[in-house]
């Protein structure tokens, strides 16, 4: 079986955004699968359409001349959600089309997350005289009622696009994992060597991720737990360097914030050693590979209750979203009791080992071998009542 999957941005091992599908793409291989990986340049595209105004309808032109003449030479097609709006007849009826979304936009209109004061102020200004955001929402829309699947990495989203009217079995999901590799390495690393506390976090430091939170919450364990320090790994994003990270928290909390703008992946087990306890008050995910790397090396992780996370973090570590005081008080519970901080070190590294690449590549490939077949019987039928 052949699958191509399409990214409108380079297709890079250390972005979070395109390392789940190329991880995707390497464990369909181990299942006999034949895969292709596409970018924006190989539709033809430079790097300066990203910075066009029209750069979304730029590519999904691209990938739509691009799939019109070259469909057919797939049995799946996987791409992102907002990316092909038109409509399916104009593709090759036999290859199964799956839209993928990064963040489901209806989260955007159901969950608020807090801002500083300019992004409040940009908040109120684009509400009223920018409509790219409603028409992002109508583009990705038609994209996914077009596909013949959405594909989306957690069930609080497959529950999301249920609720509003797609048919249950045209939503699959599919979450992130780590390989093998990953999983040994990480669970190697022995966190009872830890002799003061420390906290991390893995991802882009910005408002959804809860930026706005982390100075109450770092305030919180910094006032009951002096001597601890603050990893924050991967911040790169809207914020581009680590002193703009640290100018967003008072200066008395900075001399115990580590800033790690970027890494690689096989860096990632150094800077976790040392680590205790993962926070991640992030209001809205696709999955949230971070939280489950910190869970390999051991490390329970407090996170809200959001889209995300809560498809495998331990229901006594989630938060209600927002609740800054009960965040800090679960991480001050978690340094401040090693049995507490043991039970669930064990807990979240089995939990990890659950999601293998290797197992979710297998079902990925039952689940696409299935849905082409349906697809094609449905084909077929058609073409004999014709």
């Amino acid at each position: 079986m052949r699958l191509a999957i399409f990214s409108p941005i380079i297709l890079e091992p250390t972005l979070g955004a395109t390392k789940h599908r190329i991880e995707q793409a390497k464990a369909m291989e181990n299942h006999g699968w034949r895969t292709s990986l596409f970018d924006y340049r190989e539709l033809g595209l430079k790097e300066s359409y990203l910075q066009s105004l029209h750069s979304k309808e730029t590519y999904s032109n691209a990938l739509k001349n691009y799939l019109i003449a070259n469909a057919a030479k797939y049995d799946v097609v996987l791409y992102e959600g907002d990316s092909l709006p038109y409509p399916r007849d104009l593709f090759y009826q036999e290859t199964l089309f799956v839209a993928s979304p990064s963040l489901l936009f209806y989260h955007f209109q159901n969950i608020q997350f807090p801002l500083d004061l300019k992004g409040r102020l940009k908040r109120i200004l684009y509400k009223y005289i920018d409509s790219s955001e409603a028409k992002h929402h109508k583009t990705t829309w038609l994209s996914l009622t077009q596909a013949d699947i959405v594909q989306v990495q957690n069930n609080y989203d497959k529950a999301v696009l249920i609720k509003n009217g797609f048919p249950e079995d045209k939503v699959i999901t599919i979450p992130c994992g780590l390989d093998s590799k990953q999983l040994t390495q990480l669970h190697s690393l022995n966190q009872e060597t830890a002799t003061k506390p420390c906290v991390a976090f893995i991802g882009t430091f910005d408002f959804r991720k809860g930026a706005v939170d982390f100075p109450h919450i770092l305030s919180k364990v910094v006032e009951n737990l002096p001597d601890c320090t603050f990893k924050l790994l991967g911040t790169k994003g809207m914020f581009v360097d680590s002193q703009q990270v640290l100018d967003f928290f008072p200066k008395r909390l900075q001399s115990s914030i580590t800033v790690v703008p970027t890494f690689s992946p096989h860096e990632l087990r150094t800077l976790l050693r040392g680590c205790q306890v993962g926070m991640f008050p992030s209001y809205i995910e696709s999955f949230g590979i971070g939280v489950l790397e910190m869970m390999a090396a051991g490390i329970p992780v407090v996170c809200y209750k959001s889209p995300g996370p809560s498809d495998f973090v331990p229901e006594d570590l989630l938060v209600r979203t927002g609740d800054v005081e009960s965040f800090a008080s679960t991480v001050i519970e978690l340094l401040s009791n090693k049995s507490i901080l043991n039970k669930y070190s064990k807990q979240v590294s089995l939990l990890a080992e659950q999601y293998n690449w290797n197992k979710i590549g297998a079902d990925v490939s039952k689940a696409y071998y299935s849905l082409v077949k349906r697809m094609r019987q449905i084909e077929v039928q058609a073409a004999a009542s014709a």
